[in-house]
């Protein structure tokens, strides 16, 4: 049995000791995937069936798999971005400081204090004044926790609309030609998509693809590789979460006549409390054992094909449990499908494919930018200018009532590794998080 299946979790653990690092109304959940009881505290080991070998090669009529990488298809070239990247609060607040102080500061070794906040209000004067600073240049090191505390009481990432006329509302988007991604629309714009400028693929091999979530985070510097500001941070993050079990996804394909061709097939994608397992390299381990959520919620049931051994999906809804630190939301895509070559090309010991949909406008302002300024600071961006964008790019799933798009085409790159899938004998109500903040973010009025 792998080490996945067989380890009690920490956030199981927690929970029976009160503590609030973890998300309760899943206490459920935890508590039976890691073994504990009401009755009595068992091992793991009493509850995992024997594993078959089938279960991997498809010869059983089912293959397994969890996903070690599940993130936006950022593509990064000198074309993205010929302006650079979008101001965010690093330039806002380098532009406040006196020419030496600007030079300073806009020195990587000494970015740790730049923040938004007390320029945006224009306070650095009044926190000189108030904590006996008559440097300057000793103030980024000082103000992290004031600030801190200050983005929390502004609220200006959990109501853009209120905070527009204080904070600076430019943004810049990917101005390339191409990116990632699938032809979600067939280049028809039906009735509840909005029209929007389409990529070609890097190889040239697709035209027409949709992808305004690139558009909108491809020149934020947190979501690139190459950026001089925080470089990759989010992905970083994110991937952190997977390790700790916060937002697993594993997918099992059954009715397998053939796993190189068969024209039907039933695919579940699943949230999973097991914590994704890597090598000391950073590699996914395979052949490990993952059990599904009990939220119903996040058991995703789709109709599928097999061609020349790539998996093809008909567009469906998707939910998807999203974690990150003590934040739970969700994905959800809409018309979303796959596109996954069942074992790795040459040379590559990992299965790589993409998830095509239209992702919801309220989830991705939930997931990335609603719920932290200290995201804002980390990402260096401006809140209520993502929100202002955000609605502009919009171009799928009108509202017939305001006639405006509430989603945003996307792509997201997978990897995966094979996997044992265990279905858990329990059936949760099915809840998401999402429940709770219908609607748009709040606009400072209470509604």
């Amino acid at each position: 049995m792998a080490a996945g299946s067989a380890l009690i979790r920490l956030c199981a653990v927690t929970a029976l000791l009160g503590a609030a690092a973890c998300n309760f109304d899943r206490a459920a959940d935890v508590t039976a995937s890691s073994g504990f009881s009401a009755g009595a505290i068992r091992t793991p080991f009493d509850a995992v069936p024997p594993r078959d070998k089938r279960d991997i090669d498809g010869s059983a009529g089912k293959l397994g798999y969890v996903f070690t990488y599940f993130w936006p298809a950022v593509y990064e070239s000198p074309e993205d971005c010929p302006d650079g990247p979008t101001p965010g609060i690093r330039d806002f607040t380098l532009a406040s400081l006196s020419p030496a102080d600007r030079v300073r500061y806009g020195k990587v070794e000494n970015a740790s204090g730049l923040t938004d906040i007390a320029v945006l209000d224009g306070n650095i004067d009044l926190y000189n004044r108030s904590h006996g600073v008559a440097d300057k240049g000793k103030v980024p090191g000082l103000l992290q926790e004031l600030l801190t505390a200050r983005a929390k009481a502004d609220r200006h990432c959990e109501e853009p609309e209120a905070f527009a006329d204080r904070f600076p509302l430019e943004m810049r988007t990917v101005k390339g030609k191409h990116a990632y991604g699938m032809n979600l629309d067939g280049n028809k714009s039906p009735a509840r998509t909005c029209q929007a400028e389409q990529f070609t693929t890097p190889d040239g091999r697709t035209k027409g693809v949709d992808n305004q979530f690139y558009r909108l985070i491809g020149c934020i510097a947190g979501y690139r590789r190459d950026s001089k500001w925080g470089a990759q941070a989010f992905e970083d993050y994110h991937h952190g979460a997977r390790k700790d079990g916060q937002m697993t996804i594993v997918m099992e394909i059954t009715g397998i006549d053939d796993s190189r061709n068969d024209d039907e097939v039933q695919v579940g994608l699943y949230s999973s409390m097991d914590p994704t397992l890597y090598d000391a390299d950073g590699g996914g381990i395979a052949n490990s054992s993952y059990t599904i959520t009990e939220n119903r919620w996040y058991r995703n049931m789709l109709r599928g094909k097999i061609v020349d051994g790539v998996l093809h999906t008909q567009p469906a809804e998707i939910h998807l449990e999203f974690a990150w630190a003590t934040m739970r939301t969700e994905y959800l895509f809409r018309d979303a499908r796959l596109e996954l070559p069942l074992k790795p090309e040459p040379g590559k010991n990992v299965s790589q494919g993409l998830l095509g949909g239209y992702y919801d406008l309220l989830a991705i302002w939930s997931t990335y930018f609603g719920t932290s300024a200290n995201a804002e600071q980390l990402g260096n961006y401006s809140c209520p200018a993502v929100w202002k964008k955000i609605k502009e790019l919009a171009d799928g799933f009108r509202d017939p009532k305001t006639g405006a798009c509430t989603a945003l085409s996307s792509a997201f790159k997978i990897e995966m590794k094979p996997a044992f899938i265990i279905h858990s004998k329990r059936e949760g109500e099915a809840r998401t998080p999402l429940e709770a903040s219908k609607g748009n973010p709040r606009s400072g009025d209470g509604s």
